[in-house]
């Protein structure tokens, strides 16, 4: 059994390191360093949700393995967007803050202009890049930065962009 496709040994081992070190570290840096550790996974193989749309399921199990439970049972990113929106452990940012490693971008189904079927949740990397669920190959990847995501979700499919940061 390869023990890094199970999210529970990853949880494991993110905690053993955040005792090891015991490095006071912000949430959103937990987060950041929690979905490095799923790169290139299919981290929800129970296919609770279909891995082509199941971005909403995975940012959910990140935060799982990260924090220790769920932030919510949503699948879909409009509903998603409410409960973070109204999240006491979270805060959007203004448009004039740059976003960080850990923090949260979303842009909800249903906000935008109807040339895509379906908005995205995902997570910042370093250097502006983003981590998500990728449909196509069906596992988290750095698919995205912020200009292609602004270029795919923004521009064509006319969706706000909202980005939460965890506190």
């Amino acid at each position: 059994m390869n023990y890094f496709h199970n999210p529970q040994f990853i949880y494991r081992i993110v905690l053993l390191l955040k005792n090891y070190f015991m490095v006071k570290e912000t949430s959103q840096r937990i987060l950041y360093k929690t979905a490095i550790l799923c790169l290139g996974k299919d981290i929800t193989p129970e296919d609770r949700v279909p891995d082509d749309v199941a971005c909403v399921e995975v940012w959910n199990k990140i935060f799982q393995l990260a924090f220790g439970f769920r932030f919510s049972n949503e699948v879909n990113t409009y509903p998603q967007f409410l409960k973070l929106a109204t999240s006491n452990k979270f805060r959007l940012l203004n448009p004039l803050e740059k976003p960080e490693a850990g923090d949260t971008i979303i842009s909800p189904t249903g906000l935008g202009n109807g040339s895509l079927p379906n908005g995205h949740i995902g997570i910042f990397g370093e250097n502006g890049r983003i981590m998500s669920n990728d449909s196509y190959n069906k596992v988290f990847l750095e698919n995205y930065s912020l200009v292609t995501w602004t270029e795919r979700y923004k521009r064509y499919g006319g969706f706000p962009i909202l980005i939460f940061r965890r506190i």
